[in-house]
């Protein structure tokens, strides 16, 4: 799962990327589809079970889960649009739910690949 024209839609809000607020719409929006990621996950897990290793590493996992959560509600209120944000967070606080109910079908729900120019 990934994104793309993140950067069009900075651009088309006058946004430079490296600034507060660019910083915190990529925050928003990748926080908001890796809780989705993890919210479905907890999903699928309702109907097949978690991941194989799921139990043994539940705790560190768990853990993880929790501090992605608290991260997006580090996300400053007056950066991005409120509906964006409060997605974002509620992703979260139903993929802490639901996987507290469910355990997670998958150890990793999202990656983002490296972008930019290599020195070579």
């Amino acid at each position: 799962m990934g994104y793309a024209n993140l950067g069009a839609l900075l651009m088309h809000r006058g946004l430079p990327y490296d600034s507060t607020e660019g910083r915190a719409y990529a925050a928003s929006i990748t926080a908001l589809m890796t809780g989705e990621a993890y919210a479905q996950s907890a999903r699928i897990a309702a109907v097949t079970g978690p991941y194989s290793e799921y139990s043994k590493n539940k705790q560190p996992h768990d853990a993880v889960i929790e501090m992605h959560r608290s991260a997006a509600y580090k996300i400053a209120d007056d950066l991005v649009p409120p509906s964006l944000l409060s997605a974002a967070r509620q992703s979260w606080d139903d993929a802490v739910a639901l996987g507290k109910q469910h355990g997670y079908r998958n150890a990793q729900a999202s990656v983002l690949a490296p972008t930019g120019r290599s020195a070579s």
